[in-house]
Protein backbone atom coordinates (compact mmCIF):
# COMPACT_ATOMS: atom_id res chain seq x y z
CA UNK A 1 0.00 0.00 0.00
CA UNK A 2 2.25 2.82 -1.05
CA UNK A 3 1.20 6.44 -0.41
CA UNK A 4 2.42 9.38 -2.27
CA UNK A 5 5.97 9.72 -1.46
CA UNK A 6 6.43 13.49 -1.86
CA UNK A 7 3.87 13.65 1.73
CA UNK A 8 5.06 15.16 4.52
CA UNK A 9 4.58 14.06 8.01
CA UNK A 10 4.66 15.22 11.35
CA UNK A 11 4.84 12.56 14.24
CA UNK A 12 3.50 14.22 17.49
CA UNK A 13 4.53 12.10 20.57
CA UNK A 14 6.31 11.86 23.85
CA UNK A 15 7.25 8.01 23.37
CA UNK A 16 10.65 7.45 21.93
CA UNK A 17 9.15 4.13 21.07
CA UNK A 18 6.30 4.70 19.60
CA UNK A 19 8.41 7.30 17.24
CA UNK A 20 10.58 4.38 16.00
CA UNK A 21 7.89 1.99 15.30
CA UNK A 22 5.85 4.72 13.49
CA UNK A 23 8.42 5.93 11.05
CA UNK A 24 9.03 1.98 10.25
CA UNK A 25 5.49 1.96 9.01
CA UNK A 26 5.74 5.09 7.29
CA UNK A 27 8.62 4.09 5.82
CA UNK A 28 7.25 0.19 4.38
CA UNK A 29 4.34 2.89 2.77
CA UNK A 30 6.93 4.91 1.32
CA UNK A 31 6.82 8.35 3.17
CA UNK A 32 9.80 9.12 4.10
CA UNK A 33 9.71 12.72 4.73
CA UNK A 34 8.87 12.95 8.35
CA UNK A 35 9.35 14.87 10.96
CA UNK A 36 9.10 14.02 14.51
CA UNK A 37 7.85 16.54 17.44
CA UNK A 38 8.02 15.79 21.37
CA UNK A 39 6.46 18.47 22.62
CA UNK A 40 3.44 21.01 21.60
CA UNK A 41 5.99 23.56 20.93
CA UNK A 42 7.93 21.53 18.90
CA UNK A 43 4.92 20.59 16.89
CA UNK A 44 3.32 23.76 16.72
CA UNK A 45 6.99 25.39 15.13
CA UNK A 46 6.79 22.01 12.70
CA UNK A 47 3.49 23.42 11.87
CA UNK A 48 4.25 26.83 10.77
CA UNK A 49 6.98 25.63 9.00
CA UNK A 50 4.94 23.35 6.73
CA UNK A 51 6.48 20.42 7.51
CA UNK A 52 2.99 18.71 8.50
CA UNK A 53 1.21 17.51 5.13
CA UNK A 54 -0.53 14.96 7.22
CA UNK A 55 -0.22 14.70 11.15
CA UNK A 56 0.05 11.68 12.92
CA UNK A 57 -0.36 12.45 17.12
CA UNK A 58 -0.66 10.38 19.81
CA UNK A 59 -2.22 10.77 23.45
CA UNK A 60 -0.49 9.35 25.89
CA UNK A 61 -2.66 9.94 28.96
CA UNK A 62 -1.51 12.82 30.21
CA UNK A 63 -1.48 16.77 29.72
CA UNK A 64 -3.62 18.72 26.82
CA UNK A 65 -0.99 18.56 24.02
CA UNK A 66 -2.74 17.11 22.02
CA UNK A 67 -5.36 19.27 21.79
CA UNK A 68 -3.37 22.11 21.50
CA UNK A 69 -2.23 20.53 18.41
CA UNK A 70 -5.52 20.03 17.27
CA UNK A 71 -6.67 23.55 17.95
CA UNK A 72 -3.64 25.28 16.34
CA UNK A 73 -4.44 23.38 13.25
CA UNK A 74 -8.17 23.83 12.86
CA UNK A 75 -8.28 27.53 14.17
CA UNK A 76 -5.81 28.18 11.41
CA UNK A 77 -8.03 28.54 7.55
CA UNK A 78 -4.25 26.92 6.20
CA UNK A 79 -4.46 23.89 8.30
CA UNK A 80 -8.18 23.49 8.75
CA UNK A 81 -7.84 20.22 5.82
CA UNK A 82 -4.98 19.03 7.19
CA UNK A 83 -5.06 15.08 7.68
CA UNK A 84 -5.37 14.09 11.10
CA UNK A 85 -4.92 10.49 12.48
CA UNK A 86 -5.00 10.53 16.67
CA UNK A 87 -3.81 7.52 18.40
CA UNK A 88 -4.91 6.82 22.00
CA UNK A 89 -6.33 4.65 24.53
CA UNK A 90 -9.75 3.44 24.05
CA UNK A 91 -11.25 5.75 26.79
CA UNK A 92 -10.45 8.70 25.10
CA UNK A 93 -13.72 9.07 24.13
CA UNK A 94 -13.05 13.28 23.76
CA UNK A 95 -10.34 12.45 20.88
CA UNK A 96 -12.93 9.17 19.19
CA UNK A 97 -15.78 12.19 19.02
CA UNK A 98 -13.74 14.78 17.66
CA UNK A 99 -11.89 12.72 14.49
CA UNK A 100 -15.86 10.90 14.06
CA UNK A 101 -17.19 14.73 13.30
CA UNK A 102 -13.97 15.88 11.18
CA UNK A 103 -14.14 14.83 7.59
CA UNK A 104 -10.22 14.97 7.70
CA UNK A 105 -9.64 13.16 10.76
CA UNK A 106 -9.05 9.39 12.06
CA UNK A 107 -8.56 7.60 15.28
CA UNK A 108 -7.10 4.39 16.37
CA UNK A 109 -7.07 2.97 19.33
CA UNK A 110 -3.95 1.31 21.18
CA UNK A 111 -2.46 -1.29 21.08
CA UNK A 112 -1.42 -0.47 17.51
CA UNK A 113 -1.42 -2.18 15.08
CA UNK A 114 0.88 -2.16 11.77
CA UNK A 115 -1.97 -2.80 9.29
CA UNK A 116 -4.78 -0.69 10.98
CA UNK A 117 -2.56 1.89 11.05
CA UNK A 118 -1.85 1.62 7.36
CA UNK A 119 -4.92 1.32 6.55
CA UNK A 120 -6.37 4.43 8.43
CA UNK A 121 -3.57 6.87 6.94
CA UNK A 122 -4.26 5.48 3.16
CA UNK A 123 -8.21 6.62 4.20
CA UNK A 124 -7.16 9.74 5.61
CA UNK A 125 -5.51 10.39 2.23
CA UNK A 126 -7.41 9.25 -0.21
CA UNK A 127 -9.98 10.98 1.26
CA UNK A 128 -12.00 13.41 -1.08
CA UNK A 129 -14.34 16.15 -0.13
CA UNK A 130 -18.36 15.07 -1.19
CA UNK A 131 -18.91 16.87 -4.36
CA UNK A 132 -21.87 19.30 -4.17
CA UNK A 133 -24.89 19.27 -5.96
CA UNK A 134 -24.65 19.05 -9.90
CA UNK A 135 -23.74 22.32 -11.66
CA UNK A 136 -23.35 24.15 -8.15
CA UNK A 137 -19.55 25.00 -6.91
CA UNK A 138 -18.61 23.43 -3.85
CA UNK A 139 -19.50 25.50 -0.52
CA UNK A 140 -16.67 27.64 0.54
CA UNK A 141 -14.17 28.12 3.75
CA UNK A 142 -16.27 29.45 6.92
CA UNK A 143 -13.66 32.48 6.64
CA UNK A 144 -13.80 33.04 2.97
CA UNK A 145 -15.67 35.19 0.52
CA UNK A 146 -18.93 34.79 1.93
CA UNK A 147 -18.27 35.82 5.39
CA UNK A 148 -16.19 38.84 4.37
CA UNK A 149 -19.66 39.75 2.38
CA UNK A 150 -21.87 39.19 5.25
CA UNK A 151 -19.19 41.62 7.29
CA UNK A 152 -19.38 44.11 4.96
CA UNK A 153 -23.54 44.32 5.27
CA UNK A 154 -23.02 44.74 9.00
CA UNK A 155 -20.35 47.75 7.83
CA UNK A 156 -23.10 49.45 5.65
CA UNK A 157 -25.52 48.90 8.16
CA UNK A 158 -27.63 46.00 6.91
CA UNK A 159 -27.94 44.27 10.32
CA UNK A 160 -30.78 42.20 9.06
CA UNK A 161 -29.49 41.12 5.93
CA UNK A 162 -26.21 39.93 7.75
CA UNK A 163 -28.00 37.65 10.44
CA UNK A 164 -29.30 36.15 7.67
CA UNK A 165 -26.15 35.43 5.76
CA UNK A 166 -24.18 34.20 8.93
CA UNK A 167 -27.37 31.99 9.70
CA UNK A 168 -27.30 30.58 6.31
CA UNK A 169 -23.03 29.59 6.46
CA UNK A 170 -24.02 28.30 10.26
CA UNK A 171 -25.95 25.87 8.96
CA UNK A 172 -23.86 24.88 5.83
CA UNK A 173 -20.65 24.65 7.35
CA UNK A 174 -21.59 24.15 11.38
CA UNK A 175 -20.84 26.39 14.21
CA UNK A 176 -17.34 27.42 14.12
CA UNK A 177 -16.18 30.05 15.98
CA UNK A 178 -15.53 33.09 13.99
CA UNK A 179 -19.43 32.67 12.11
CA UNK A 180 -20.52 32.30 15.69
CA UNK A 181 -18.70 35.49 16.69
CA UNK A 182 -20.26 37.53 13.37
CA UNK A 183 -23.61 36.43 14.46
CA UNK A 184 -22.98 37.32 18.14
CA UNK A 185 -21.85 41.06 16.34
CA UNK A 186 -25.24 41.80 14.22
CA UNK A 187 -27.24 40.51 17.41
CA UNK A 188 -25.54 43.09 19.28
CA UNK A 189 -25.73 45.60 16.74
CA UNK A 190 -29.44 45.00 16.35
CA UNK A 191 -29.75 45.68 20.85
CA UNK A 192 -30.48 41.65 20.65
CA UNK A 193 -29.02 41.03 24.26
CA UNK A 194 -30.56 37.48 24.25
CA UNK A 195 -29.51 36.57 21.28
CA UNK A 196 -26.33 37.65 21.70
CA UNK A 197 -26.12 35.23 25.34
CA UNK A 198 -27.60 32.57 23.57
CA UNK A 199 -24.82 32.58 20.27
CA UNK A 200 -22.26 32.98 23.08
CA UNK A 201 -23.54 29.84 25.46
CA UNK A 202 -23.68 27.94 22.07
CA UNK A 203 -19.80 28.67 20.83
CA UNK A 204 -19.13 28.08 24.64
CA UNK A 205 -20.61 24.84 25.26
CA UNK A 206 -21.44 23.08 21.90
CA UNK A 207 -17.87 23.85 19.74
CA UNK A 208 -18.04 20.95 17.88
CA UNK A 209 -14.75 21.05 16.27
CA UNK A 210 -12.60 21.07 18.68
CA UNK A 211 -12.54 18.35 21.56
CA UNK A 212 -13.05 20.85 24.57
CA UNK A 213 -12.57 18.04 27.72
CA UNK A 214 -11.58 15.24 29.00
CA UNK A 215 -13.41 11.84 28.06
CA UNK A 216 -14.64 11.55 32.34
CA UNK A 217 -15.61 15.13 32.11
CA UNK A 218 -17.06 15.34 28.30
CA UNK A 219 -19.24 11.67 29.34
CA UNK A 220 -20.91 13.83 32.09
CA UNK A 221 -21.47 17.41 31.24
CA UNK A 222 -20.98 18.11 27.53
CA UNK A 223 -24.70 18.99 26.29
CA UNK A 224 -23.58 18.60 22.89
CA UNK A 225 -22.20 15.10 22.89
CA UNK A 226 -25.35 12.51 23.48
CA UNK A 227 -24.04 9.77 25.92
CA UNK A 228 -24.62 7.12 23.59
CA UNK A 229 -26.82 6.56 20.27
CA UNK A 230 -30.34 6.60 20.65
CA UNK A 231 -32.67 4.41 18.01
CA UNK A 232 -34.38 5.97 15.08
CA UNK A 233 -37.25 5.91 16.85
CA UNK A 234 -36.34 7.98 19.75
CA UNK A 235 -35.92 11.52 20.60
CA UNK A 236 -32.58 13.11 21.94
CA UNK A 237 -32.51 15.91 23.48
CA UNK A 238 -29.07 18.24 24.14
CA UNK A 239 -29.39 18.33 27.87
CA UNK A 240 -30.25 14.68 27.93
CA UNK A 241 -26.71 13.76 29.93
CA UNK A 242 -27.87 16.37 32.69
CA UNK A 243 -29.63 15.19 35.40
CA UNK A 244 -33.43 16.27 36.18
CA UNK A 245 -32.38 19.16 38.62
CA UNK A 246 -30.02 20.28 36.33
CA UNK A 247 -32.45 20.07 33.69
CA UNK A 248 -34.95 21.67 35.14
CA UNK A 249 -32.33 24.61 36.07
CA UNK A 250 -31.25 24.87 32.18
CA UNK A 251 -34.60 25.60 31.65
CA UNK A 252 -35.29 28.10 34.07
CA UNK A 253 -32.22 30.20 32.50
CA UNK A 254 -33.25 29.98 29.33
CA UNK A 255 -36.32 31.26 30.85
CA UNK A 256 -36.11 33.77 33.22
CA UNK A 257 -33.83 36.42 31.58
CA UNK A 258 -36.65 36.87 28.46
CA UNK A 259 -39.63 36.87 30.54
CA UNK A 260 -40.50 40.84 31.38
CA UNK A 261 -39.87 41.45 27.52
CA UNK A 262 -43.15 39.05 26.37
CA UNK A 263 -45.87 40.11 25.25
CA UNK A 264 -47.72 36.97 26.24
CA UNK A 265 -47.62 35.46 29.66
CA UNK A 266 -46.06 31.90 29.78
CA UNK A 267 -45.90 29.57 32.98
CA UNK A 268 -42.36 28.42 33.56
CA UNK A 269 -42.93 24.28 33.67
CA UNK A 270 -39.96 22.56 35.29
CA UNK A 271 -41.95 19.66 36.00
CA UNK A 272 -43.39 19.18 32.62
CA UNK A 273 -41.56 18.01 29.26
CA UNK A 274 -42.42 17.52 25.18
CA UNK A 275 -42.44 14.60 23.02
CA UNK A 276 -43.30 13.72 19.81
CA UNK A 277 -46.36 11.95 18.25
CA UNK A 278 -43.91 10.00 15.85
CA UNK A 279 -40.80 9.09 18.69
CA UNK A 280 -40.43 7.64 22.11
CA UNK A 281 -38.78 10.00 25.10
CA UNK A 282 -39.47 13.65 26.04
CA UNK A 283 -37.73 16.59 26.23
CA UNK A 284 -37.56 19.08 28.83
CA UNK A 285 -40.09 22.00 28.71
CA UNK A 286 -39.10 25.87 29.15
CA UNK A 287 -42.20 27.30 29.44
CA UNK A 288 -46.03 26.61 28.24
CA UNK A 289 -49.02 28.88 27.82
CA UNK A 290 -52.21 28.67 25.26
CA UNK A 291 -50.66 29.39 22.39
CA UNK A 292 -47.65 27.33 22.15
CA UNK A 293 -44.26 25.88 24.52
CA UNK A 294 -40.72 25.81 24.12
CA UNK A 295 -38.46 22.55 24.84
CA UNK A 296 -34.62 21.61 24.94
CA UNK A 297 -33.35 21.32 21.11
CA UNK A 298 -33.59 17.75 20.27
CA UNK A 299 -30.93 16.43 18.14
CA UNK A 300 -31.12 16.22 14.84
CA UNK A 301 -32.22 19.71 15.32
CA UNK A 302 -35.48 20.77 13.89
CA UNK A 303 -36.33 23.51 11.57
CA UNK A 304 -38.15 27.08 11.49
CA UNK A 305 -41.56 26.21 9.98
CA UNK A 306 -41.65 22.73 10.29
CA UNK A 307 -44.61 20.84 11.21
CA UNK A 308 -44.98 18.43 14.49
CA UNK A 309 -47.43 16.14 16.13
CA UNK A 310 -46.28 17.17 20.16
CA UNK A 311 -47.25 15.46 23.12
CA UNK A 312 -47.13 17.14 26.65
CA UNK A 313 -46.11 15.79 29.81
CA UNK A 314 -46.43 16.27 33.42
CA UNK A 315 -44.55 14.64 36.19
CA UNK A 316 -44.30 11.65 33.31
CA UNK A 317 -48.02 11.65 32.61
CA UNK A 318 -49.72 12.19 29.24
CA UNK A 319 -52.20 14.70 29.75
CA UNK A 320 -52.60 16.16 26.13
CA UNK A 321 -51.45 14.24 22.56
CA UNK A 322 -50.83 14.70 18.94
CA UNK A 323 -51.45 18.66 19.24
CA UNK A 324 -50.58 20.16 15.71
CA UNK A 325 -48.18 22.58 16.32
CA UNK A 326 -45.23 25.00 13.92
CA UNK A 327 -41.81 25.58 15.03
CA UNK A 328 -41.25 29.48 15.17
CA UNK A 329 -38.01 29.51 17.18
CA UNK A 330 -34.99 27.19 16.63
CA UNK A 331 -31.83 28.39 18.55
CA UNK A 332 -28.69 26.18 19.97
CA UNK A 333 -30.22 25.01 23.06
CA UNK A 334 -33.97 26.26 22.39
CA UNK A 335 -36.60 25.32 20.41
CA UNK A 336 -40.35 27.23 20.50
CA UNK A 337 -43.63 25.70 18.46
CA UNK A 338 -46.66 27.43 18.27
CA UNK A 339 -49.85 24.95 18.86
CA UNK A 340 -51.67 25.48 15.39
CA UNK A 341 -55.31 24.20 16.98
CA UNK A 342 -56.92 23.11 20.05
CA UNK A 343 -59.79 20.76 20.40
CA UNK A 344 -62.39 22.56 23.16
CA UNK A 345 -61.42 19.60 25.83
CA UNK A 346 -58.15 20.08 25.25
CA UNK A 347 -58.30 23.80 25.73
CA UNK A 348 -60.11 23.39 29.31
CA UNK A 349 -57.75 20.05 30.11
CA UNK A 350 -54.56 22.55 29.83
CA UNK A 351 -56.58 25.35 31.00
CA UNK A 352 -56.90 23.62 34.69
CA UNK A 353 -53.17 22.00 34.37
CA UNK A 354 -52.05 25.53 34.18
CA UNK A 355 -53.92 26.94 36.81
CA UNK A 356 -52.63 24.09 39.15
CA UNK A 357 -49.04 24.75 38.32
CA UNK A 358 -49.85 28.45 38.73
CA UNK A 359 -51.05 27.82 42.44
CA UNK A 360 -47.95 26.19 43.74
CA UNK A 361 -45.23 28.33 41.45
CA UNK A 362 -43.69 30.70 43.96
CA UNK A 363 -42.91 27.10 46.14
CA UNK A 364 -40.95 25.78 43.05
CA UNK A 365 -39.39 29.21 41.86
CA UNK A 366 -37.37 28.97 45.21
CA UNK A 367 -35.24 25.42 43.79
CA UNK A 368 -33.58 27.91 41.10
CA UNK A 369 -30.61 30.09 41.40
CA UNK A 370 -31.07 33.80 40.17
CA UNK A 371 -29.89 37.39 40.60
CA UNK A 372 -33.31 38.37 40.82
CA UNK A 373 -35.92 40.02 43.49
CA UNK A 374 -38.29 38.22 43.65
CA UNK A 375 -37.81 34.90 41.80
CA UNK A 376 -41.20 33.73 42.52
CA UNK A 377 -42.57 36.89 39.85
CA UNK A 378 -41.17 34.57 37.03
CA UNK A 379 -43.89 32.32 37.96
CA UNK A 380 -47.07 33.44 35.92
CA UNK A 381 -49.33 33.17 33.44
CA UNK A 382 -52.53 35.42 31.53
CA UNK A 383 -55.69 33.22 32.25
Amino acid sequence: MALDSSLSVLVFTENRKTADWIASVLGKLGLNKVTNASTAKEAASAVSQGKGGLVVAEHTGEGKAVHSLIKTLRDSAKHRATPILLIAGTEEKALAGFAAKDPKADFLAKPLSAKAFAQKLAGLVQKKPQPGPAGKNPAPEPASASSREALALLRAGKVNEAKGHFTKLLKEHGPFADLSLGLALAHALAGEKEQVNSVLDSLIETRPDLPQKDAATTKKTDPAEPAEDLPEGEVNGIWRQHKPKERRQKAYEHFQPSHDKREVFRLFAPDWSAGFSDKKGTLQMVDISFGGCAFEAPRPALERGQKLGVDIYRDQEKVLESIPATVMRVEPEVVGVRFDELERRQEAFLNEKLREEQKKGAATSQEFQSNAKDSSKVIKLSL
